[in-house]
């Protein structure tokens, strides 16, 4: 059975989002965003919430295992309010969200215990970026499980580490084509490219990966040598980004700046220093954000939701 802490934090509803939640030496956060009772989403408000109780578990000596995970049946998380987008007037600001997005899941990503992220659905976005700074990635078998990084059909690229993690993670060949075109994969087929660790059936979700976390050691793939030579080798490297420019001007004409401005970034940060690399991911997440081009794709995503 597993207790919640901190109950009258909650009950005072100064933690509205969020609930952590411990059994032996396993602390589980559970995501339920209260103003939608479909979706999950993150906003300011409870990305610093998140951010207390991470502080809270890394000072807790006796966590020996984090599970992150949603109270929403068959849904994770569907990344940013995109009205909170909407609203970004300048730069600077633009700017500051995204770098108060990455400083929250830095302290995840540095927490020493296993860290995983137990998705039991629609994972897109911060949600995708979240799971990425954990150090394990699950999801269940349900067919509403789908993963990916839209950000490019709001003419955004992600802005909270995804741009940055998800590359070195499974390698250009694979991050490319879905930071490219924001295409959203179901959970075989991020197995496949190893955004994912496992698939558990989705009524063990929990035990299961607890399970798996406490027997598993997870063998990375060797790459085959084409691989190797296209994304360890500036000759490779130089083709791969050549060939996908040419892919986006053949698909855009060129008329949508965030395509061209994500080759631009990894061309410019993969495999480079990391801290730089996210420095530079909130420069360019920043100037994309004020564009005619987001701005117009943004408000049209948010006329269809009307």
């Amino acid at each position: 059975m597993w207790q919640e802490v901190a109950s009258l934090r909650y009950n005072l509803g100064m933690c509205n989002a969020w609930r952590l939640k411990e059994e032996d030496n396993i602390a589980i956060l559970e995501f339920d965003y209260p103003k939608r009772p479909d979706i999950n989403l993150l906003t300011e408000e409870n990305m610093e919430e998140l951010k207390n109780l991470l502080l809270e578990i890394q000072n807790n000596p006796k966590h020996e295992v984090l599970l992150i995970t949603s109270a929403k049946n068959e849904h994770f998380i569907a990344g940013v309010d995109i009205e909170d987008l909407a609203t970004v007037s300048n730069e600077d600001e633009a700017r500051q969200k995204s770098e108060k997005g990455k400083e929250v899941f830095k302290i995840l990503e540095s927490l020493i215990i296993p860290t995983v992220a137990v998705i039991n659905g629609a994972c897109v976005g911060g949600g995708l970026e979240l799971s990425l700074a954990c150090k394990y990635r699950v999801a269940s078998d349900s067919e509403k499980v789908k993963i990916g990084l839209p950000e490019v059909k709001l003419g955004l690229l992600p802005g909270w580490g995804g741009s940055v993690r998800l590359p070195r993670l499974i390698g250009l060949l694979e991050a490319l084509p879905l930071i490219l075109t924001g295409q959203i994969v179901p959970a075989k087929k991020a197995l496949s490219s190893s955004i994912i660790d496992k698939i558990i059936s989705k009524d063990e979700l929990i035990e299961k990966t607890i399970q798996f976390i406490k027997e598993t050691k997870i063998k990375k793939k060797r790459k085959k040598f084409a691989l190797w030579f296209l994304e360890k080798t500036s000759l490779g490297r130089a083709l791969l980004f050549s060939t996908a420019k040419k892919n986006v001007l053949k698909i855009t004409g060129g008329i949508y700046p965030a395509p061209l401005a994500i080759i631009d970034f990894l061309k410019g940060t993969y495999g480079k220093d990391l801290n730089k690399s996210f420095h530079k991911e909130s420069e360019v997440f920043a100037e994309l954000a004020v564009t005619d081009a987001s701005k117009n794709l943004i408000n049209l995503f948010l006329n269809k939701k009307k």
